[in-house]
């Protein structure tokens, strides 16, 4: 709404900020069995895809995307005026092939880390302990939402808001730390998933897995 033209070519009117979203059901709906027939035509047994490799990707794109986005931020924030009590109006706003972009990525990233880990939750944990893994994972969830409702006030670009009332980081800032923390998250994954994958590795040559 703030730094986004909403006119899109073809249609009349601009689209409301809130219809980008539903690019994110869309690619959904397409990716998951588009991933599900592709990964398992190219590589029946899982030796080049291994999920440790996908939910890596799927940080790395996550990542990607909020990168867009802080692109995006850095080209359009205008800081306000010292002593200023107005809104202070973008100097020019983005085209929306960014956020539309932005999320198309983050959703490649979506179902690539949460369905790839979800999944590997349920089958990698034993008969006695499905349902408990798996609870474990969906927690993080939670985590994630209240870990966000502290980081999210921090974000400053809200033209509708008292420049008082507004977090302290502009878009592009907000942003590029915000791909920052999911780079760092996938740079210790790769820690973690490489042990998990030894162990799983050991297992399966003892027949256990």
């Amino acid at each position: 709404r703030d730094y986004v033209d909403l006119r899109v070519p073809g249609l009349s009117e601009p689209i409301a900020p809130d219809q980008l979203q539903f690019l994110n059901a869309l690619f959904v709906i397409i990716l998951i069995p588009t991933f599900n027939f592709t990964f398992a035509w190219l590589d029946p047994t899982m030796a080049v895809f291994t999920p440790m490799r996908k939910i890596l990707a799927g940080f790395l794109l996550t990542a990607f995307a909020i990168g867009i986005m802080a692109a995006a931020g850095f080209q359009v924030y205008q800081p306000p005026s010292l002593g200023a009590n107005e809104p202070t109006p973008p100097s020019a706003k983005v085209f929306v092939v960014w956020p539309a972009l932005a999320y198309i990525v983050l959703t490649v990233g979506e179902v690539l880390l949460y369905g790839t880990m979800l999944e590997l939750a349920y089958t990698a944990a034993p008969p006695t302990m499905k349902s408990f893994v798996t609870a474990c994972f969906l927690i993080t969830n939670a985590v994630a939402n209240l870990i966000n409702m502290v980081w999210t006030p921090f974000y400053g670009g809200s033209l509708t808001d008292p420049i008082e009332h507004r977090g302290p980081l502009p878009p592009g800032e907000f942003f590029a730390i915000t791909a920052a923390a999911v780079a760092a998250a996938a740079l210790l994954f790769v820690v973690i998933g490489r042990r998990f994958e030894h162990a799983q590795n050991q297992q399966r040559a003892a027949g256990l897995a």
